[in-house]
């Protein structure tokens, strides 16, 4: 059985690209050769990445905070979009739970519990 590494953080750079996201697989050097084969965990993980790269590619130099929400509730390649909903047996009971977009240049962070597409994202500060 596949364990995850412990080996402790690694930090995430853009590569040049700008902006920063990501799914629910390893994407560091530190631990992407270390995930399960074969995707086995996530098969549809890096299908969500590309489609949420390829939106903020599109929108880069006018890339708001708005913009992003509509791109995290994006539902292309539904069942396995970027906003998730189980409704298939294929699909099982994966869904996305939670969404964030955060902002380090003004110090804030937006969260939205369960769907975004149905969420209510929240506004925190990470000033003192």
């Amino acid at each position: 059985m596949w364990k995850p590494p412990t080996a402790g953080p690694e930090v995430l750079r853009d590569q040049g690209a700008g902006f920063l996201a990501h799914s629910n697989h390893f994407v560091c050097g530190k631990y992407a050769d270390k995930e399960a084969p074969d995707d086995a965990l996530l098969p549809d993980s890096r299908k969500r990445l590309d489609r949420i790269n390829e939106l903020l590619r599109a929108d880069f130099g006018s890339i708001t905070v708005d913009r992003t929400k509509a791109h995290l509730s994006d539902h292309s390649n539904h069942p396995t979009s970027i906003c998730r909903h189980p409704q298939t047996p294929a699909v099982g009971p994966l869904r996305t739970v939670a969404s964030m977009i955060a902002e380090p240049a003004f110090r804030r962070m937006h969260v939205a519990l369960g769907n975004p597409c149905n969420g209510r994202y929240v506004t925190y500060s990470m000033d003192a």
